[in-house]
């Protein structure tokens, strides 16, 4: 907490460069997203304590609200799932019918990718809320 309330951490502090255009003078919307999320990441450090509280309070009893109600879908055993998909995916398995072959993982966390994208944005979207800038 210390590191926090001295300011060390401030993202204005910081400058975001796109190193892979380093001969050009730029400003690109990657360079925006990736300050935001930074920004997010290490909150903690960059909001003093009293608007940290109020705005990860919100944060954390929205997401426990959504949680009640999220689709039941997501809810997988990711290591059993994991598993079928190596079974599925082998040589093996295209050999013996290859109308069982294919990418069982990929196919069954679109929605696990889904969910995990859109309580991204809603969280940033609930920590932010009061903050007109963001």
């Amino acid at each position: 907490m210390e590191l926090a309330e001295s300011g060390a951490f401030d993202t204005k502090k910081f400058d975001f460069v796109e190193t892979s255009l380093h001969l050009e003078p730029h400003e690109n919307f990657e360079d925006l997203i990736e300050d935001k999320i930074f920004k997010f990441k290490y909150r903690q450090n960059c909001d003093d304590p009293e608007t940290f509280s109020r705005r990860n309070n919100r944060l954390v009893h929205r997401f426990a609200e959504r949680a009640k109600v999220r689709n039941p879908a997501i809810e997988k055993d990711l290591f059993e799932l994991y598993q079928d998909d190596r079974r599925d995916s082998s040589l093996a398995q295209f050999l013996l019918d290859e109308t069982k072959f294919g990418g069982t993982a990929k196919d069954h966390t679109a929605s696990v990718r889904e969910y995990m994208m859109n309580e991204s944005v809603q969280q940033f979207r609930d920590y932010y809320e009061s903050d007109t800038e963001e």
